[in-house]
């Protein structure tokens, strides 16, 4: 399966850019799944309910991480955004939901799990790593594909989760947003359709390297 994942989003530039760019790359690798980190995709803070309809047309979920609640009201809109997600690892009286089982417009299920760092982070969570083993007890044998959304600011931590998951059977696909520099994608049959351009230094001109190929 071949699925692209976009993040962070940030504002209407970044909302803008992926509603023209995320169809034809879609195409261009025949992507049948679409994963966005939106967190920032609201003045550069936060999400709401109609940024997330507006990445929602080209993408089929959203996911969040420490900013989630950075807009005000959202609170309230998440539980009725289905294909929004935040951070699994929440105290489960926060609204909304840690992840989902979505319909692949290709055919069959995926699962997708948004989970939150602890190391530098601000928004106090739970342990990301008993959550990520709780909720995979919970995913029926029959969903085959499980994408984790890991938003952290930490490599060591961002490594560890992978190595973590990497040991479950089948292995899973791990994204690691907002990492200098990239982590991999910790899946045998993975292959990352941005390579990342050679560089000294992971720069922000490296990265804007990767971006403008397309």
């Amino acid at each position: 399966m071949t699925f692209i994942f976009l993040g962070d989003v940030v504002g209407k530039g970044g909302r803008n850019a992926v509603k023209a760019l995320l169809p034809d790359l879609r195409r261009e690798f025949n992507a049948q799944f679409a994963v966005v980190n939106g967190e920032n995709s609201a003045a550069g803070s936060g999400i709401t309910a109609s940024c997330a309809k507006e990445l929602l047309e080209v993408a089929d979920v959203v996911t969040l991480g420490d900013h989630t609640w950075d807009q005000k009201g959202f609170e309230n809109e998440i539980r009725f955004c289905d294909r929004v997600i935040r951070p699994a690892n929440y105290s489960d009286t926060q609204p909304g939901r840690g992840w989902g089982i979505f319909q692949n417009p290709a055919g069959g299920e995926v699962a997708v799990i948004a989970l939150q760092g602890k190391v530098f982070m601000r928004e106090s969570a739970y342990c990301p790593f008993e959550t990520a083993e709780k909720i995979l007890t919970q995913i029926p044998s029959h969903v085959k594909t499980i994408i984790v959304d890991f938003h952290s600011e930490a490599s060591s931590e961002k490594l560890a989760m992978g190595y973590f998951l990497r040991a479950k059977s089948p292995p899973l696909s791990v994204l690691t947003p907002m990492c200098r520099p990239p982590m991999p994608v910790f899946s045998p049959e993975a292959q990352p359709i941005f390579p990342m351009p050679e560089c000294a230094e992971p720069t922000g001109a490296c990265w804007a390297e990767r971006w403008n190929r397309y």
